[in-house]
């Protein structure tokens, strides 16, 4: 088990929902701009005042029995796999949840990919009917006694999802749960005590955190506990009254106000029989039914009109009180006669159908039921048992505590909750309820969140009871989704002959296109070439689909808005005012797309102004523009994008009431609300439409404050101007400039301007700050004020910063993707635990990939490299991004709903065949596609009814009688129109006879005076030619059937003589042959 130690003072739950809806007035003087920050500081102040500065983690083990797990599920998917079968190592027993899941009911679920979300976890829960002998809880922690005597805790403090037993001990008796730190009795009378214990309320002697439990003192006649926020009080077997811890209200009881670190007597009355305490006051009840209380009275909770008390004062003069249930501004109690009661502030608590704002001190009657037995109310709901065992509720039911099924604002009558009349205990903690069957299970219900309150294996609220789990197993799936996709442009027949086309897939440019004929373009479309591609092709069109992710943020007035990778625009958050564009004023709890339009650019201001600039440039605006912040000339608002002039604009910043952009050449505009100068025109005086800041043209960077500006030259110069009055400026000043001042000479590389704190990275990667620093949120280890630039650590690789423009926290990330959060964490917009200030970087968990991050009011927002976003702080209007409006805070990042996607890429395709209808001809001859000279062949052509062929004839069948080989063709139009041809060749065969030459014989020998020599050859063909040394040509052409023809040829060179031998036909077919042959001696005359 972790166990994470902070306390929340007792206001704190009722000043958060306070501030829900509170909204900063519109100011017009730096005086009141200034009170308005204080006061709002000062709420916050109250509502997070005793959270810790620091935490212990304890990590406790579960029994190897109570180990949840399930198999059956992979890492990733794509939309369009089957479903699989998710099987839990406890079934049949075990019940499964998350996206995509339906359970089954016998320790299985089904698990469709193409009904889960991109990415989000499957739980699986193991609820077997463990017995307990008792219960208590309270803000938002447990504590269970099982009946070994084993102690077991969940909740905030357990940051785990169900119960984790405290330590090995099996002798624990009694227990009591208060803010955030926890009291045990054991069977032998010993106290003990463990949590958070800086106003003494461990009793230990010291203000100090333990992470176990450890003894109170040596005592060992404890007999009963008691637990308030931050204070305590108990009875010993003797009967005599104990208390300590926190004691600005007297809550301890001892006359005074002053903390008390060890358990102190209460005067000398030996006769108290029980004690009860929540919140700031105690009360306890004597022997003789007389009920007494002390502490806070701010609303009659003591039955007194009389103010606060720090002694036991005594409520009324009855005798028969029999148990009481004190909350944070009511007091509940059970009579003897089991008749149950009510004082103190009413607001829809009383239970008897009024909702008064009102206080009353005299006790008032809930009904006239005489059989009320068992009673407990915390911070919202409270709940009744009846003798028969049935269970009762009303009061506050934001998060379903009282358990009627819904999560109605207030349940002002008291009604039954189901129909089981086994219910035997009840403990509340502020919004959760806990409650014990007589079979001794135990049941909880209400807010659950971030902080696992209800030990259920979830975090997700219950608005009925449902059993607490034993043990818990969850797995993270992504699902990659897969679009549907088309592709244009192709027919289903072609014929052959036909031109190229050009189709085009649904997502051009992406995509690839496969198939016969066709050649991609690479750009989402692809050529089809109907001469390549046969008779028939399968055309496929293939996209990959990797998920749109957020690349850009911007978070501002309780609202967030992001840009996707696909240049879709998103918004999350409050609306009322129209600022998420989309066309009217309601609120949205979860991410929505803005339009269809495409864009580069997002800037959502500290009230309720939108900039944006479209990928075409263009500069657009809705929400709110009582001042002109719009800068289209008027002072309209619009819940639709409005667009502002004809220019190409580069980066735009939205401030609280006015508005700054840089344009494409570099120039600088602004305007709006111009009260401080922070348009930097020169004036003071509003302005509707933009008005250049000089003539430079070399800005690069320009940040929009609360009433000022801050902004980057492309030298890396710093320049500021507008309101000065917390030294937001940084030029050594608190006056207000209305024109540009340069600030110092360094080069910087990024800055940032809030509510009136300014922060900046230099170029050389450090980080500086300067102006209002009241919660910390400069970094620099004060809570002073500096009107000039101080340096934050001594860091060189920081990468981004930021600050809200109504918000206090300040973020920032280094080169090495870790987010680091530092200023006002009331509501853990600086995403860094549940800490208050911190007035120095400290890093928000341990992951290394963070690449953006933005601070609107008291939430913000980042993304890591995956484009994936996450959410923290306050959630009043879904602003986070988890989907729902809870107004919770959440003290670290958790996942977005917002999210689409991730990094699982799967296929889509759309296919379509095509077939080529030419008509299909063929040529048969008879008797033959070869045939002797003079004779002659039938060609007929088949496959269509009419023909053209290269004879010019039109009939089927032609004569061929060539006398050379010959290529005949033939073409057809068919029935569709589509021309078809093919040809054939007619070969002649002349009877060529081949040419034969056959070695000579040489009879003599040349010599002088001995010329002549006899050459005898026989040879085959119509001519012979010799060729001889000396240029010797001698030829004859062979008589007609001749026999062998006798010549006198002068030879009169010795050599090597060729003989070579031709043969030819009509038809001109040539063949020949040569030899060569040698004749010797001597020349000759």
């Amino acid at each position: 088990m972790v166990f994470l130690l902070g306390i929340a003072d007792s206001t704190y739950a009722q000043t958060k929902r306070d501030l829900r809806n509170f909204k900063e007035p519109v100011v017009t003087d730096q005086k009141s701009a200034k009170a308005e920050r204080t006061k709002t500081a000062r709420l916050k102040k109250v509502a997070s005042v005793a959270k810790s500065k620091s935490s212990i983690v304890i990590t406790r083990s579960l029994p190897a029995s109570l180990v949840a797990d399930f198999t059956g599920l992979a890492d990733s998917y794509c939309a369009d796999q089957p479903s699989v079968l998710l099987t839990g190592n406890q079934a049949p027993a075990g019940k499964f949840l998350g996206i995509g899941v339906t359970d089954n009911g016998n320790g299985t679920a089904t698990f469709d990919p193409a009904t889960a979300s991109a990415k989000g976890a499957i739980t699986y829960i193991f609820s077997p009917a463990v017995v307990w002998s008792k219960i208590a809880a309270a803000g938002y922690n447990n504590l269970g006694i099982k009946p070994d005597g084993s102690l077991w805790q969940w909740g905030t403090l357990s940051a785990g999802k169900v119960p984790v037993q405290v330590g090995t001990d099996t002798d624990w008796k009694e227990i009591a749960v208060g803010g955030n730190f926890f009291l045990g009795i054991k069977t032998n009378g010993t106290l003990w005590a463990w949590g958070y214990g800086n106003a003494g309320q461990l009793g230990i002697g010291q203000a100090s955190l333990t992470e176990s439990p450890v003894q109170v003192g040596t005592d060992t006649d404890w007999k009963s506990i008691a637990a308030g926020q931050a204070h305590a009080a108990a009875l010993k077997t003797d009967g005599s009254l104990w208390s300590w811890g926190f004691n600005q209200y007297g809550q301890v009881g001892n006359s005074t106000n002053a903390n008390q670190l060890t358990p102190l007597k209460i005067g000398t009355d030996n006769n108290w029989t029980k004690v009860f305490a929540n919140d700031q006051r105690s009360f306890a009840i004597k022997t003789d039914g007389t009920l007494w209380g002390w502490g806070r009275n701010n609303y009659n909770q003591l039955g007194t009109s009389a103010g606060d008390k720090n002694v036991p004062t005594q409520v009324g003069t009855d005798t028969d009180w029999m148990t009481i249930a004190p909350t944070f501004s009511q007091t509940f109690a059970l009579k003897t006669g089991k008749t149950l009661w009510v004082w103190g502030y009413n607001g829809g608590r009383f239970g008897n159908g009024t909702n008064t704002q009102a206080s009353t001190a005299t006790p008032v009657q809930i009904g006239t039921d005489t059989d009320w037995k068992e009673l407990s109310a915390g911070h919202t709901p409270t709940l009744v048992i009846k003798d028969n065992g049935s269970l009762w509720g009303f009061g506050n039911n934001y998060y379903g505590q009282v358990g009627d099924g819904t999560a109605t604002t207030n349940v002002l009558t008291i009604k039954q909750i189901g129909t089981g009349t086994d219910w035997k205990k009840v403990a509340n903690g502020d919004f959760h309820s806990v409650g014990m069957k007589s079979d001794g299970t135990v049941w909880v219900w209400g807010y659950n969140g971030s902080d696992r309150t209800l030990g259920n294996g979830t975090n997700i609220d219950s608005y009925e009871p449902m059993p607490i789990a034993a043990a818990v197993m969850e797995k993270t799936v992504e699902v990659g989704p897969v679009a549907s996709v088309t592709l244009t442009g192709l027919s289903t027949t072609y014929c052959s002959s036909a031109s190229s086309v050009t189709i085009t897939g649904s997502k051009a440019p992406a995509g690839t296109f496969t198939g016969a004929g066709i050649t991609d373009n690479g750009d989402g479309t692809a050529t089809f070439n109907p001469l390549t591609a046969g008779t028939s092709s399968t055309i496929t069109y293939t996209y990959l689909n990797k998920a749109a992710t957020f690349v850009q943020l911007s978070a501002g007035y309780y609202a967030s808005m992001g840009i996707k990778s696909d240049g879709t625009l998103w918004g999350w958050g409050y609306n009322g005012d129209g600022n998420m564009g989309n066309g009217n004023s309601g609120d949205l709890e979860s991410a929505t797309q803005i339009g269809n339009d495409l864009w580069k650019q997002v800037s959502t201001s500290g009230y309720a102004t939108t900039l944006g600039i479209k990928r075409d440039g263009t500069l657009w605006a809705w929400g709110y523009n009582s001042y002109g912040t719009f800068g289209d000339g008027t002072t309209n608002s619009s819940n639709d994008p409005v667009k502002i002039g004809n220019d190409t604009w580069k980066q735009v910043s939205a401030g609280y009431y006015h508005s700054m952009g840089i344009k494409a050449d570099g120039t600088l505009w602004g305007w709006g609300y111009n009260g401080y100068g922070e348009l930097g025109n020169g004036s003071t005086t509003d302005k509707e439409s933009p008005t250049q800041v000089g003539t430079d043209n070399d800005w690069a960077e320009v940040s929009a404050g609360y009433y000022y500006t801050l902004a980057r030259k492309t030298d890396g110069s710093l320049w500021a101007w507008g309101s000065g009055g917390d030294g937001q400026l940084g030029n050594g000043a608190t006056d207000d400039m209305s024109t540009p001042v340069k600030i110092g000479t360094a080069s910087w590389k990024q800055v940032c301007a809030g509510e009136a704190t300014s922060l900046a990275i230099r170029a050389d990667g450090t980080l500086w700050g300067w102006g209002y620093n009241g919660n910390g949120h400069i970094g620099n280890g004060t809570y002073t004020n500096t009107n000039v630039p101080v340096q934050v650590g001594s860091d060189t690789n920081w990468d981004q910063v930021v600050t809200g423009v109504e918000g206090e926290q300040s973020l920032g990330i280094k080169t090495n993707g870790t987010l680091w959060g530092w200023g006002d964490n009331g509501y853990g917009g600086s995403g860094i635990g549940e800490v208050y200030d911190v007035n120095v970087p400290t890093q928000v968990g341990t992951d290394t990939d963070w690449k953006s991050v933005a601070a609107g009011n008291y939430h913000s927002i980042g993304i890591k490299k995956d484009g994936i976003l996450w959410g923290w702080g306050y959630n009043e209007y879904g602003e986070v991004g988890n989907g729902v409006a809870d107004g919770e805070s959440y003290y670290t990042p958790i996942l977005s709903t917002a999210n689409t996607g991730g990094t699982v890429v799967c296929a889509s395709t759309a296919s379509q065949t095509v077939t080529m209808n030419s008509p299909s001809l063929t040529i048969t001859a008879a008797p033959s596609l070869t045939i002797a000279l003079g004779q002659s062949t039938t060609l007929t052509a088949t496959g269509a009814t009419s023909y053209t062929w290269s004879t010019s004839s039109t009939d089927a069948a032609i004569t061929a009688s060539p006398t050379v080989s010959t290529n005949y063709s033939v073409s057809a139009t068919g029935d569709n129109g589509c021309v078809g041809s093919t040809s054939a060749t007619v070969s002649v065969d002349c009877g060529l006879v081949p040419a034969q030459a056959i070695s000579p014989t040489v009879i003599g020998i040349l010599g002088p005076g001995n010329c002549p020599i006899t050459v005898n050859t026989t040879a085959v063909g119509n001519s012979i030619v010799f060729e001889g040394p000396g240029g010797f040509v001698f030829s004859n052409v062979f008589r007609k059937a001749g026999s062998n023809p006798v010549k006198a040829v002068g030879i009169k060179q010795p050599g090597i003589y060729k003989m070579t031998t031709t043969s030819s036909n009509a038809c001109g077919q040539v063949s020949t042959q040569t030899v060569s042959f040698e004749i010797t001696g001597i020349g000759c005359n």
